[in-house]
């Protein structure tokens, strides 16, 4: 399950996939695999505040809430860390 669903989204980037498709896809066999859960990817910024990418289980209204949300100073440093050495 995880092998197929890892394979799917490296096929979608080495065709050149758009990303946000790439994403939402990523999100959607997520969910689908995980009966019950809403998958999204969030990006930090430089100045600890979330942007939503993608999020296609979730109201609209919950992602632009959660745009340019700012996290507690202490949580950024410790999540932004993680995300930047896996770029």
């Amino acid at each position: 399950m995880l092998l197929g669903l890892q394979n799917l989204i490296l096929r979608m980037v080495a065709q050149g996939d758009e990303l946000q498709a790439t994403l939402e896809r990523l999100c959607v066999e997520v969910e689908r695999l995980l009966p019950g859960t809403v998958a999204s990817v969030l990006t930090l910024d430089d100045e600890g505040c979330l942007h939503p990418c993608a999020a296609p289980g979730l109201p609209s209204s919950y992602s632009m809430a959660l745009d340019n949300l700012k996290l507690a100073r202490w949580l950024a440093r410790v999540v932004q860390p993680h995300s930047t050495a896996r770029q």
